[in-house]
């Protein structure tokens, strides 16, 4: 929510998101938007479930960018919930690159549910230290410091 908050309206930029809050964000600005369907999670609000990972299939997106409930390196992304982690799978997939917006409070943390592994992340945005996305780096992630 963040980032949409900031992104400006670019031709041909179209945001994919299954949050409803990233998708009104986006469309206030000007931004072109495909909301995905599907049940509301109670936990992270956003679309879930076979019919929101469906949607995903056939969709070739230049880049996903994905919340982290945790990161580690030998683990890789987490999340709390177990239908969230397979929406975010399948954006993975649907994806030429990966990225993770993670700030310091989740590094280290390994949430219930294993969403990708760090081979499967191309980069990571965070506001942690240098010193404390190391072990990420190494793992082959390229690290962005905001």
């Amino acid at each position: 929510l963040a980032l949409a908050h900031v992104l400006e309206p670019e031709r041909g930029l179209l945001v994919v998101t299954s949050s409803p809050w990233v998708a009104v964000a986006c469309q206030t600005k000007g931004i072109e938007v495909l909301m995905l369907g599907g049940k509301l999670s109670a936990g992270g609000g956003i679309s879930v479930g076979l019919d929101t990972e469906a949607q995903l299939h056939d969709l070739a997106a230049d880049m996903a960018i994905l919340g982290a409930c945790g990161l580690e390196a030998a683990f890789g992304m987490s999340s709390d919930d177990a239908l969230e982690a397979g929406v975010k799978r399948a954006m993975a997939r649907a994806a030429a690159a990966t990225v993770v917006l993670a700030d310091r409070s989740k590094l280290g943390q390994r949430a219930r549910h294993r969403t990708l592994p760090a081979a499967a992340i191309d980069h990571l945005v965070t506001d942690a230290d240098p010193a404390e996305v190391e072990d990420l780096r190494a793992a082959g992630l390229e690290v962005h410091h905001a």
